[in-house]
């Protein structure tokens, strides 16, 4: 492994973590304009979602190829091993951190389509807000 490898790993696990920390902080904002029933900021956190899943999608496509490049399964413990073997372990801690992040949008996130059902089940206004669901393993 090169240090360039090292480098760009090390810089896409980075990404990811800020990238997963926006989407936490737009699914908390999610959360309250649902209950708020304010429709227009929740077609504006619809829109900075989009962008952020994409990127983080992006980086799972990269790290499968990563991997398959090894000739391994892309599944979360040969990701693990592979970082593990580098000797930084603030990347693999990083990783962790991202994992934990992702986990907290997922359950917010879940959450809010139940907030969105129940809503569109009120009437009491037209929902045209389609609630987009976080790919299970997006990260591998």
């Amino acid at each position: 492994m090169t240090d360039y490898d090292i480098n760009t790993i090390q810089e896409m696990v980075t990404k990811d973590q800020k990238i997963s920390q926006e989407l936490l902080a737009l699914l908390s904002n999610e959360t309250t304009s649902i209950q708020e029933r304010d429709y227009n900021s929740i077609k504006e956190i619809l829109l900075n979602k989009v962008p952020l899943l994409d990127q983080l999608q992006k980086h799972a496509a990269i790290r499968k190829q990563w991997l398959a490049s090894l000739q391994k399964v892309a599944n979360e413990q040969n990701w693990r091993e592979f970082l593990a073997s580098f000797k930084a372990p603030n990347i693999h801690q990083q990783w962790e951190d991202v994992n934990h992040t992702i986990e907290k949008c997922k359950k917010i996130n879940d959450t809010n389509g139940v907030l969105i059902t129940r809503g569109k089940k009120t009437g009491s206004q037209p929902v045209s807000y389609t609630h987009l669901t976080l790919p299970t393993t997006p990260y591998v």
